[in-house]
């Protein structure tokens, strides 16, 4: 029982610590946010704070770390249309857990995070081989997948500040960009 309680208690402690770095990120850049200042707001005292991070950085990397996880997990539970096009069914599923998801991930995208978004995203969609059925010479499959990450950061902060688009017409617009991109390196 006691296992039970210390896992709520380590669990609501890294909730608290990271809803404070949050609300934190949405006035200030993480740079000038203090390890005082998040533990003032989470009324947690900073000895806790360091049993489970080394900075302010190593939490926005945790919150950023739990954010792809929990679209992986999404795009797991999301059952593929028959006729739909594997990398289209993934595209929308991303762009609707983005949707449902807009505050955080528009502070993720926001200049007041640190996390290198589209080495990251590059990262994400060379694991989820997202676009796996597209013919690409080898030798330019790596300027191909940089584009497309740097593409969809610029089409994604542009959507999450003045766009009323559907999740849909997005994965649709990255869709179709990305088919020409690869057509050309084919």
């Amino acid at each position: 029982m006691a296992n039970v309680r210390n896992d709520r208690r380590v669990s609501y402690t890294k909730m608290v610590l990271k809803n404070a770095l949050i609300e934190l990120m949405q006035e200030k850049h993480i740079g000038k946010i203090t390890i005082k200042e998040i533990c003032e707001r989470a009324d947690i005292n900073r000895g806790t704070f360091y049993t489970h991070y080394t900075d302010q950085f190593d939490l926005q990397n945790q919150i950023f770390e739990d954010l792809l996880s929990r679209i992986s997990a999404y795009m797991d539970q999301t059952p593929y249309a028959s006729g739909t096009p594997e990398s289209m069914t993934m595209l929308t599923c991303i762009f609707r857990f983005t949707y449902e998801n807009r505050q955080l991930v528009k502070l993720v995208f926001s200049d007041h995070s640190t996390i290198h978004l589209q080495d990251e995203i590059l990262r994400f969609l060379s694991e989820k081989k997202i676009f796996r059925n597209f013919p690409v010479r080898k030798e330019m499959e790596g300027y191909l997948y940089r584009y497309i990450a740097y593409g969809c950061v610029g089409i994604v902060r542009e959507w999450l500040e003045t766009g009323t688009d559907s999740p849909e017409t997005i994965a649709e617009l990255v869709m179709q960009l990305t088919e020409k991109g690869f057509s050309a390196f084919a």
